[in-house]
Formats: structure tokens, C-alpha cells, sequence
């Protein structure tokens, strides 16, 4: 978590108390996500709420959803997979949305957060 309040960048920061590197713009957003997936993004296909970037594929109607919480831009990770998706009716796509919005983002969260115990209580238990 970011120890500066005055932090606005969509990515948890410790670095954005540097002036030089400014506040991420969606276009900075979506060159990285796409340099992350190979996928041509623009910045009107993604929308980013809480720990999730949603991604409109232009030739489907479920949006897919990426856990970008420990990804900034200046963070090293090369790649990203997606966790989940939900239809286009659920995401932030579709303006005066939040509270299904918000639903979206607590299932993807419980569900990411069951996933990431599991996975550690599997490796502990073979160590």
C-alpha cells in the first residue's frame, strides 16, 4: 500500500513522491497492459476499478477481468494473465453502474483471495 496519501495513481505507489514520473493517464495504462499481454489495446477498451483492470475484447461480450494490484508500470513484471470475466452488464462499462459494479469486484476479489490461499497452503504443505 502506498505510504504517500496523496497518491492518485491507479497502481499502489511508493514512487509517486518522484515528480518526474507524473500520474499514469489511461493511455500510459493501456501501452502497458498491452506490452503485458500482446494484445492491441486501446485506452477506451479498459476500465479500472479497485485491484481490476476490465478489458472489452472487441469480439466478445464478457469483459475480462486482470488483478493489476502488484503490477506498476515501473514493477518489472513482464506478464499478466487473466483471472476471470463477467458479462458486459456487470462491468464499468456501462455507465451508472456501481452497484453491480461493486458486486463484480467483491466475487473477483473473494475469489482471487480463495485462490491465493489455496495456493499457499498447497506449497506450504509439500515443503
Amino acid at each position: 500500500m502506498s505510504k504517500n496519501k496523496s497518491c492518485r495513481h491507479v497502481f499502489p505507489c511508493d514512487w509517486c513522491a518522484d515528480s518526474s514520473l507524473g500520474r499514469l493517464t489511461k493511455k500510459d495504462i493501456a501501452l502497458c497492459f498491452a506490452e503485458r499481454t500482446g494484445f492491441d489495446v486501446s485506452p477506451k477498451d479498459i476500465r479500472i476499478r479497485g485491484n481490476w483492470l476490465f478489458h472489452r475484447v472487441p469480439y466478445d461480450d464478457q469483459m475480462v477481468c486482470y488483478d493489476v494490484r502488484d503490477i506498476p508500470h515501473n514493477s518489472g513484471v513482464l506478464s499478466v494473465e487473466a483471472w476471470d470475466d463477467c458479462p458486459l452488464d456487470e462491468s464499468p462499462f456501462v455507465p451508472n453502474n456501481k452497484e453491480k459494479v461493486a458486486k463484480t469486484l467483491e466475487r473477483l476479489d473473494k475469489g482471487y483471495r480463495r485462490y491465493l490461499l489455496e495456493e499457499f497452503f498447497i506449497k506450504w504443505a509439500e515443503c
